[in-house]
Order: C-alpha cells, then sequence, then structure tokens
C-alpha cells in the first residue's frame, strides 16, 4: 500500500500507552492537570489530530501535594524509573520543581509566576511513557499516588 504511513511498533505502543496513562492520570483526584495533546481537553489537541498519526508517548502532569512529597512519590514507584534523560522504551519520569524553572529556564515577573504556580503547582513530572505493559505502568503510578495520600 503505498502512500499509507503506519507507525512503527515501538512508537505503536508508546501512543497508546500514553493515551491509557494520561486518561488513568486525568481520572485521579489529586492530579492538578495532565498535559498531552491526545487528550480533547488540549489546547492543540486539533492541530495535533491533524499533524500527528496517533498520540505520543510524552506527557507532563503535576500533583496537589507539597513540594517534599514529590519525592516521595518519586521514591515509591517502582517499574517508573526517575531519569533526567527522556525517550527511551521503558517508562522514564522527571520532576522539575517550579521554583528551579523561575530560577533556571523563565523569566517571569511576580505575576506571571503566580498564575503559572496556581496552574502548576509545586512543579511538573515530564513523563516518558514506555512500551511496558500499560496496565503494569497504571499500577505503579497507583501505588505511588496512594503512598502519598492522593487515592
Amino acid at each position: 500500500m503505498r502512500g499509507l504511513v503506519t507507525l512503527p511498533l515501538r512508537m505503536k505502543q508508546h501512543a497508546e500507552n500514553g493515551l491509557k496513562v494520561a486518561r488513568f492520570l486525568q481520572s485521579r483526584p489529586g492530579v492538578a492537570n495532565v498535559r498531552y495533546p491526545g487528550l480533547e481537553d488540549h489546547p492543540q489537541y486539533t492541530v495535533a489530530k491533524k499533524q500527528m498519526n496517533g498520540n505520543a508517548g510524552m506527557l507532563n502532569f503535576s500533583l496537589e501535594i507539597e513540594l517534599l512529597q514529590n519525592f516521595e512519590f518519586l521514591k515509591a514507584l517502582k517499574m517508573i524509573k526517575h531519569a533526567v534523560s527522556l525517550g527511551h522504551d521503558q517508562s522514564l519520569i522527571l520532576f522539575i520543581p517550579t521554583i528551579f524553572f523561575f530560577e533556571d529556564m523563565v523569566n517571569f515577573n511576580e505575576r506571571q509566576q503566580e498564575k503559572y504556580t496556581k496552574i502548576m503547582g509545586e512543579g511538573i513530572y515530564r513523563f516518558s511513557v514506555g512500551i511496558e505493559d500499560a496496565d503494569a505502568i497504571i499500577d505503579d503510578l497507583d501505588l505511588a499516588l496512594k503512598k502519598v495520600g492522593l487515592g
């Protein structure tokens, strides 16, 4: 079939798992927000549908917990690895505290910082969803969320 573009098996699994995990996180109390272009409430959802063949395995989310509890959440994950580099076939996660974001990455005035913090909380997780079993990824997240009192 000429002209038909299909995703390689690995990317297909990333995309399927990414959407399933994003929907799981979106349904959980204590998850402040989930940013994933495959979710209908994403600001660029329509653009992503036009430009992408399937979804992606990358998303970000934030939790409604105190700053130090985020590190407890990371420690509670068993299968998902805390990493500084994303984009592997394994599920990898990185936490970026909001304060580091303000100091190292952007130049926001006080009003902008307040607005960002109101939306994103104490920080965001960058999550590269791997090709492991999606239910195992969700179970790992679920147990870690419960460990920090979110569930």
